[in-house]
């Protein structure tokens, strides 16, 4: 895959996590990685435009990390994550 995208909003809980690959150039010069990820644990208030991320292998696995995340009941811990620049982008 050159491009994906998966996202996760949970309203109840007010939080939103996604896994992005695109523009895969643009963020090698820029970030050094080809996949990040987002994290808001206010949704809509981002701390860190965009995070280091794993790249995921399919859709299958980027549906099992995001139900993991939404199936545990709690927000993503985004302090725990490793920023990459782009505040609120």
């Amino acid at each position: 895959m050159a491009e994906y995208g998966y996202e996760l909003r949970d309203f109840e809980l007010d939080y939103r996590r996604a896994l992005h690959q695109h523009d895969s150039d643009h963020f090698v010069r820029r970030f050094g990685v080809t996949s990040h990820e987002h994290c808001e644990a206010a949704l809509g208030s981002a701390t860190c435009g965009h995070y280091a991320g794993a790249a995921c292998y399919g859709a299958l696995d980027g549906l099992e990390r995001l139900y993991v995340v939404w199936t545990s009941g709690q927000k993503p811990d985004c302090s725990r994550m490793r920023c990459l620049g782009d505040r609120g982008a």
